[in-house]
């Protein structure tokens, strides 16, 4: 997957705006778990949630898939994208804990819908609460202003 993720990480180098590409970016690599099945996703995150295990790569900070999405982060914060009141490896870590929570109710759910069309609902909800206020959001959604801390 790291390849892949490499891939499509220069795929989407065209692309203008760092929150779309952050978009792209886990949208093409949902259609690629998909790809490979749940069965085999699901394999792997039983071998990497093994109490034996010291430190899975799937939170490793030098795991392709978190570099590139610091990267994201980083980027649209520079850009004014992202909100600058967090830090880029905090949103970072919030995307990730969503990307792998939302893969493993799939492998739960032993596949049972469409993980590309989960993410293209939930992202838009995702990059509200990490958004400046008023501004449009990536795959549709609306402009209301991020839950801050100690609001719920």
């Amino acid at each position: 997957m790291n390849t892949y993720y490499d891939e499509i990480f220069q795929e989407i180098s065209t692309v203008q705006f760092p929150l779309e590409k952050l978009f792209l970016f886990q949208q093409k690599a949902m259609e690629q778990m998909e790809k490979i099945g749940y069965q085999a996703v699901k394999l792997v995150y039983h071998v990497e949630s093994d109490p034996q295990k010291k430190k899975s790569f799937l939170i490793s900070k030098n795991h392709t898939l978190y570099k590139r999405t610091a990267e994201l982060v980083r980027e649209a914060q520079k850009k004014g994208e992202i909100r600058k009141d967090k830090t880029a490896a905090a949103i970072t870590t919030m995307v990730l804990q969503f990307y792998r929570g939302i893969i493993l109710d799939w492998c739960l759910n032993n596949g049972s819908y469409s993980l590309v069309k989960a993410v293209e609902q939930a992202l838009p909800l995702i990059y509200g609460g990490i958004k400046p206020e008023q501004q449009a959001l990536p795959g549709g959604g609306d402009t209301r202003a991020p839950v801050r801390a100690g609001q719920a």
